[in-house]
């Protein structure tokens, strides 16, 4: 963590990461539910929420927590502007990210040693990203 972080901006964030992730998870579900009907409005809150989580998480030193909230906003990205379609398969592997930050929120000081490699795994197959040579 940055030397300029201290304690209270800590916990701000992960008052503010909570809220985000609740309301990232009211979304996914009605993301869900509406499939294809998703509102551009949904799409975009939780593109939006998720980005700041990553932004606060980068400022505040939390690398691994930047990294994964950021493969997340990039898979965002895709459904935003329409390269990726919604399907049931997806929102079922976002809401699993969701579970992953809860977790790394959690234990934040030991946030670097959440195993995630199963989960940026399948997120990394959606981006088209493979990770072998």
């Amino acid at each position: 963590m940055s030397e300029m972080v201290d304690d209270d901006m800590i916990k701000e964030f992960l008052t503010d990461a909570h809220d985000y992730l609740e309301s990232i998870e009211l979304d996914l579900l009605a993301m869900e539910r509406d499939g294809i009907q998703t509102s551009a409005e949904i799409i975009n809150r939780i593109f939006r929420a998720i980005h700041s989580v990553k932004g606060s998480a980068g400022f505040l030193g939390l690398t691994p927590v930047m990294g994964f909230s950021h493969t997340m906003e990039s898979l965002f990205a895709k459904v935003r502007d329409g390269s990726l379609s919604l399907e049931p398969e997806l929102v079922d592997v976002l809401l699993a990210g969701v579970d992953k930050l809860r977790l790394m929120f959690d234990d934040h000081p030991n946030c670097g040693n959440v195993p995630v490699s199963e989960e940026l795994a399948v997120l990394n197959r959606y981006l088209g990203i493979s990770l072998h040579p």
